[in-house]
């Protein structure tokens, strides 16, 4: 974040990207990375392979061969246990709404209200707060 993530969004939600890594898409429909219509759609099953064999080999490589099997699958697990357990000064209400939590991970709702009302847009404000909340390791 530090390093202008949010601005980096920002200026790809002005050019109409729809993914911020066009490397993640497969290469058969990488030309659709920033250009989406109606009728054409850059999603794919395979949507993040790339993306995810670069990162697995960065963690093999930087944790020398990654003994304890981390993936970015269990940070992912350990990113929703924080917002989801994250709570306000009263200890009850969620200090992150569900709408931010499902945001950041890119996952769809279960619940009819968050379905039918979702927002179209996702504003970079609350994700970006909700983001901070995270502890910083390093």
């Amino acid at each position: 974040m530090e390093l202008g993530f949010a601005q980096f969004v920002e200026a790809a939600q002005k050019r109409g990207w729809i993914a911020l890594s066009p490397e993640a898409v497969p290469k058969r429909i990488r030309h659709l990375a920033h250009v989406v219509t109606e009728d054409k759609d850059a999603h794919d099953p395979k949507f993040g392979d790339v993306l995810d064999y670069m990162l697995r080999t960065a963690l093999d490589k930087a944790l020398d061969g990654n003994p304890r099997a981390l993936s970015c699958h269990g940070f992912r697990h350990y990113v929703n246990d924080h917002f989801a357990s994250l709570r306000q000064d009263d200890g009850i209400s969620l200090a992150i709404p569900d709408i931010d939590r499902l945001d950041v991970l890119g996952d769809k709702p279960k619940d009819v209200n968050l379905a039918t009302y979702r927002r179209a847009e996702k504003p970079l404000g609350p994700l970006y707060r909700a983001i901070l909340t995270l502890p910083r390791l390093f």
